[in-house]
């Protein structure tokens, strides 16, 4: 009998601790799971819908809702002047602070955009891509607030590889006198106006249709000193071009001189500067007359 409650006893004890491991492990997994679910949270990246492409478009379409759709875009990467997919003003979404002052891609009642830059499938509409509702894909619309447009006759050499978007340094050549003080006049090319931006080529602000064309003429965004410079210039003397690199960001370019003589390395002989002689005289008056008689000068 003694040995039955033993072996009872024994059993017992046995299922109880194999009861406390199992338990053990199984708080430690549900631990292990909870820990797992807490660190995928933390990598949730917040998300919102953007409006992208779902076609080629290109320069001076009217964009259409069937031009468009939506993708998800993470939150903190999301461009700032990306058009989003607003929620309805009177839900909690709308109060989301990524949605405060956001502007409509296709406001209500309102008439379509334009296009303004070509885009590719799946590629974010943004406010710089697009006009404003009902307004027309021309030069106008590229101009930045308070800037110009002014129109430079070019030729192949003068405006070779220009296109809508780029930047260029802009020089003069022509006849200039009174250069370093000096009366005489000489031939001159001289940088007057440093990274102007072009907004169009041969009347074309669409990069597709003026790619591989010969240039005639190329339009620079110029605030109104610059285009009175430019004015200037163009009146007296040619004006070439020269592509400044996507890579360079220096707009204050140094000033830049060159003429025959610099060119050709030709050194000018500074004039000759002869002392005149002095001369000493004596004035005789003779009746009405004054008669000067040149005499030895006493120094």
């Amino acid at each position: 009998m003694r040995l039955v409650f033993g072996l009872v006893l024994l059993l017992g004890l046995g299922l109880a601790g194999f009861a406390v491991k199992k338990t053990q492990e199984f708080m430690a997994q549900n631990e292990a799971q909870l820990q797992q679910a807490q660190a995928q949270a933390r990598q949730i990246v917040p998300m919102v819908e953007v409006y992208a492409a779902k076609r080629s478009l290109r320069y001076g379409e009217r964009l259409t809702p069937d031009m468009v759709k939506t993708i998800r875009w993470p939150v903190q990467h999301l461009p700032e002047d990306a058009f989003l997919k607003l929620p309805d003003p009177e839900s909690e979404a709308a109060k989301r602070p990524f949605f405060a002052d956001k502007p409509a891609l296709f406001p209500a009642g309102a008439p379509s955009r334009a296009i303004l830059r070509a885009m590719e499938p799946n590629e974010t509409i943004m406010a710089i891509k697009v006009t404003e509702p009902g307004g027309n894909a021309g030069i106008a619309s590229k101009l930045s607030p308070g800037m110009r447009a002014f129109t430079i006759r070019v030729d192949v050499t003068g405006g070779a590889f220009v296109a809508p978007e780029s930047r260029v340094d802009v020089y003069w050549s022509g006849v200039s006198a009174g250069l370093a003080g000096g009366s005489e006049r000489r031939n001159v090319t001289t940088l007057i106006q440093p990274a102007m931006r072009v907004i169009a080529v041969n009347e074309s602000a669409d990069q597709d249709r003026t790619r591989g064309q010969t240039p005639r003429t190329v339009t620079v965004e110029a605030n109104p000193t610059q285009v009175a410079a430019l004015a200037q210039a163009q009146s007296t003397g040619r004006l070439s071009l020269s592509l400044v690199s996507v890579l360079d960001s220096d707009t204050a370019a140094s000033s830049v001189v060159a003429t025959t003589e610099s060119t050709l390395g030709i050194e000018r002989e500074a004039p000759e500067v002869r002392q005149q002689q002095r001369v000493c005289t004596i004035k005789t008056r003779r009746g009405d007359k004054i008669i000067e008689t040149p005499v030895a000068c006493n120094d």
